[in-house]
């Protein structure tokens, strides 16, 4: 049985950034997202070894929530100076009801602007797609493509440029 898939949305799962509970703060209906250099440097020097702030950094991916504080949390708690609130790089609308605590992941961009990732479900289906169309092409194929990625050294194409170009 043969199917035809007809990809609705970017394939790429993810950019890849990620924004730690620290690095941002909600308030009302916006989510203040900070540089994390900024937030360390805004951290009181007689507070660097507070147990919030070690536990938080030893258990960044940690996906229990209450180790994961926002900055507002270590602003209140007088461990980093409330000046920093007005060094945000990022405002953004905030969707989700209680995002406290979680990383954010970043968007992708594309031409028609930014798009939020796809499931991990879509890059299965593409890996395969790709693959059964490699194995198709045969060796010289991907031999050409990187040869191809050689001589462009510098640029910023990838194999899935020169893949999806030929296709």
């Amino acid at each position: 049985m043969a199917y035809i898939l007809r990809i609705l949305s970017p394939t790429h799962i993810h950019s890849g950034e990620v924004i730690r509970a620290m690095n941002y703060m909600i308030e009302d209906d916006k989510v203040l997202i900070f540089d994390e250099l900024d937030v360390i440097s805004s951290v009181k020097y007689n507070k660097l070894l507070n147990d919030d702030l070690l536990r938080n950094f030893a258990t960044s991916d940690s996906k229990r929530k209450e180790y994961n504080k926002t900055l507002d949390y270590y602003i209140n708690k007088n461990i980093a100076e409330d000046s920093v609130v007005e060094k945000y790089k990022l405002v953004a609308d905030n969707y989700v009801g209680n995002l406290s605590g979680q990383k954010i992941y970043g968007t992708m961009a594309n031409i028609l602007g930014s798009y939020i990732p796809g499931l991990t479900i879509k890059g299965v289906i593409r890996t395969a797609i790709m693959y059964d169309y490699l194995l198709n092409k045969g060796i010289d194929y991907i031999k050409e493509a990187v040869n191809y990625l050689y001589s462009k050294e510098g640029s910023c194409y990838t194999i899935d440029d020169y893949i999806l170009y030929e296709m």
